[in-house]
């Protein structure tokens, strides 16, 4: 019964048409589709018009030709089968006008050289656009080919004695609508790529704009906050300078450095966030989690030291990605684990879970105060604490800092925690190299 539903006009069509798209290949899917259609009518085409010259016009010269050129063109889906992209590129650019030339000088211009030449080179343009070495050198080959043809068919004649032939006007009118609609659907689908991808980027932006405003009215209220208490401090310590009372001088200055210290998080927490943001064409590569993890290792070896902590960390995978913006998201969950613990001896535990469809998991876990299911959102904003400064040192900023640094590698990260029962954030991530690279 397949075999039946695959000899429908429609099932024959799909079929045809999807010759060589693969999900590798999806950003030049629409002209392959075009192609692989445009191809295949025009074989169909010629080779109608070939039996024609044969059974009523008995004409076997033209006949032969016209059913060469028909297999010529289906040959364009036979390559896509076997993903033969680039020869198909230049199968289009050289061998078919060659072809079209050599029947010009065998049976004369009646063949309608010049559309088909015109042809020709608007599909040169279409296919090597950005590639202009390539594309000039082919367009003057076939140029060079046109006009030679041209001024040898004048001087010399045809190889074979020229009949006039009415009825391939009207075949080569139909091939070349049938190009120049490829053409067009080629040309309706780029206007409309771009239309997207403008209104892409218009929406991103007006998000961006408004993300930034509030960015900046969060980060210029809590970097007044610390500022204030700095100014307040030593305004007190120098009113008792003054008066020579030196007995609260030392908690003065203790009140002023932590103003300080949290001013200065504040600002590596806005220049790491802003850097991570701002650098949008990061490179990437394929890197080796584990190497980042030995990295970050060395990066908090005091801070792990201090804290007693014990980490394990289990085989890691390669991932494609920024390595120094994986640093920063594997220091700032090791280091929000180390944070928000009260623990004697702090337990971190990293390892990783293989996913289908090409995706993996890696697991952050934690012995630490933990949070309530409430505030799991919550805390993945900008500068949003569920602590004040005073009970532990921050900013806000870590969280959303991972959260950005993952989005913007096409994964996701979530959390998994309950109060006094410590966390585990997790980031899912893709194993593969995004098909926008």
């Amino acid at each position: 019964m397949k075999y039946i539903d695959f000899l429908k006009p429609d099932k024959v069509w799909q079929y045809i048409s999807w010759r060589g798209v693969t999900a590798q290949n999806a950003k030049t899917q629409d002209i392959t589709v075009l192609i692989n259609r445009a191809s295949f009518l025009t074989a169909i085409s010629t080779i109608f018009y070939a039996f024609c010259a044969w059974l009523f016009f008995d004409d076997k010269v033209y006949a032969l030709l016209s059913f060469s050129i028909g297999c010529m063109y289906f040959l364009a889906v036979v390559f896509h089968h076997f993903k033969l992209f680039a020869w198909v590129r230049f199968y289009f650019s050289i061998i078919v006008p060659l072809w079209i030339y050599l029947v010009h000088l065998t049976i004369g211009g009646q063949f309608s050289q010049s559309a088909a030449v015109i042809t020709s080179l608007i599909l040169i343009y279409i296919f090597y656009e950005k590639e202009p070495k390539k594309l000039w050198l082919y367009i003057g080959i076939n140029v060079t080919l046109f006009v030679f043809t041209i001024i040898y068919v004048e001087i010399f004649g045809t190889l074979l004695p020229s009949d006039e032939r009415p009825y391939d006007e009207i075949g080569v009118f139909v091939v070349s609508l049938i190009w120049t609609y490829m053409i067009l659907q080629k040309h309706d689908h780029d206007k409309s790529s771009l239309i997207k991808n403008l209104e892409e980027k218009n929406a991103k932006l007006k998000t961006t704009t408004e993300e930034l405003e509030r960015f900046t009215n969060i980060a210029s209220h809590d970097l007044k906050s610390p500022l204030r208490n700095i100014v307040s401090f030593l305004g007190l310590m120098e009113r008792d300078l003054k008066r020579g009372n030196l007995e609260d001088l030392a908690s003065y200055l203790s009140f002023a450095k932590s103003g300080a210290l949290q001013m200065n998080y504040h600002i590596q927490g806005i220049l790491e966030i802003s850097r991570v943001e701002s650098n949008v064409n990061a490179e990437r590569n394929w890197v080796d989690l584990n190497h980042i993890m030995e990295q970050v290792k060395v990066n908090l070896s005091q801070e792990l030291a201090e804290a007693k902590a014990i980490l394990d960390c289990g085989n890691l995978p390669n991932c494609y990605c920024n390595d120094v913006e994986f640093t920063l998201l594997f220091q700032n969950l090791i280091q929000n684990g180390l944070k928000y613990n009260k623990s004697p001896r702090p337990e971190l535990k990293i390892w990783a879970e293989a996913l289908p469809n090409k995706t993996f998991d890696i697991h952050f876990s934690d012995n630490g105060i933990g949070i309530e299911p409430k505030y799991h959102d919550y805390i993945f904003e900008h500068f949003k604490r569920l602590h004040s400064s005073q009970v532990y040192m921050g900013t806000g900023l870590g969280l959303s800092i991972c959260k950005k640094i993952v989005e913007k590698h096409g994964g996701s990260i979530s959390l998994k925690s309950n109060e006094g029962e410590g966390s585990i954030f997790t980031l899912r991530l893709p194993n593969r190299v995004p098909s926008a690279e």
